[in-house]
């Protein structure tokens, strides 16, 4: 009996495993099949997942050995799929480079340092938000899910930044722009239809900032849908590919940032960036969920989705792109240095 349960489980063992290696494998199709690039979202830990499966099989006590080495081929198939993508990132985060101040003035550039950060809407932290702000001191701060009124305890930062943008009522936009530069030409857009399962999804804040010596730049702060609906995050990645290249004939310096609610390993995201002619500069930076987010109030994970980016125009560069320590949000902030031609 106990024979026939042991061979009983390693059928179902391996069943599981074949299941799990053609719903990672079924992730390489999501360049053509949208639906199934959900599954990209969830490559990291089901890299991390197959690895320890593969461990698994060398000392698991067989009752049917012949199992042992499909299980192992299997298995290594799902890995060579999800280190494809994920390794693809590795690779371009590690041929990042600063560029030292010798080789800016050579190029002619400035750095403006950016900041990137969804706060989290349930955020009640009074000083946390301006602390996160002043200790990395960025030109340009673009927040997501940031409602003033829960704030109203920090240290005011309009002294830091004088020039700041808002996307009007919290409750239906939650985006601003802070920068220590003069910003006009602020604009709010509502991406694809309003009917949505969050209110404050699928909006976009963008202003003009005006460095002096430098061209204008057109930052566009954003907060996509989830995934799902797949349609939806699709129609409000093209509008966004759509208002982008309309505006670059006026302005052809252009940022691009914030929560996107798209991992880097999944093709949806470099399909947005291809379409609206950017580059992203954000590569295998995880940044949900951060340490302060507990699933359910007591489940603290580690951070397994890159749902924040940056992305910029031909003109501009950047360096690394890094998530830097908040004790607040849900997110991890991600921070860069962008290098900005100089007039």
């Amino acid at each position: 009996m106990i024979s026939r349960f042991r061979a009983l489980l390693d059928c179902l063992i391996f069943a599981g495993l074949v299941l799990a290696a053609l719903l990672t494998l079924s992730g390489l199709l999501g360049a053509y099949v949208p639906a199934l690039d959900l599954i990209n979202h969830f490559q990291l830990p089901l890299f991390l997942s197959g690895s320890l499966a593969f461990a698994m099989t060398f000392v698991w006590p067989y009752r049917l050995p012949r199992l042992k080495r499909p299980a192992q081929v299997i298995i290594l198939a799902a890995l060579l799929a999800s280190s494809g993508l994920i390794g693809t990132e590795a690779v371009k985060r590690l041929m990042g480079a600063e560029q030292s101040p010798e080789a800016l003035a050579a190029s002619n550039k400035r750095v403006l340092k950016y900041l990137s950060f969804n706060i989290y809407l349930g955020t009640w932290d009074g000083i946390g938000l301006a602390e996160t702000v002043r200790r990395y001191d960025p030109d340009i701060a673009t927040l997501q899910e940031y409602a003033p009124k829960r704030f109203r305890r920090q240290p005011d930062l309009k002294r830091d930044y004088p020039y700041q943008a808002r996307c009007g009522y919290w409750r239906r936009c939650t985006l601003a722009i802070l920068s220590k530069h003069p910003m006009d030409e602020i604009k709010r857009f509502d991406l694809g239809p309003e009917v949505t399962r969050n209110p404050m999804h699928g909006k976009m804040l963008a202003a003009t900032v005006r460095v002096k010596g430098s061209a204008p730049i057109r930052i566009y702060n954003v907060h996509l849908a989830w995934p799902l609906p797949v349609a939806q995050q699709r129609r409000q990645m093209e509008e966004i590919a759509a208002i982008i290249k309309r505006e670059r004939k006026r302005y052809p310096q252009q940022v691009l940032s914030g929560d996107f609610n798209s991992t880097g390993w999944a093709f949806g995201i470099d399909r947005l960036a291809a379409n609206a002619g950017m580059s992203r500069q954000s590569h295998f930076v995880p940044t949900f969920p951060s340490p302060n987010s507990r699933l359910k109030g007591f489940l603290q994970l580690p951070a397994f989705l890159s749902l924040d980016h940056i992305m910029v125009s031909a003109p501009l560069s950047t360096g690394p792109v890094v998530r830097v320590a908040t004790e607040i949000g849900d997110h991890w902030p991600i921070l860069t240095d962008l290098y900005v031609p100089i007039q």
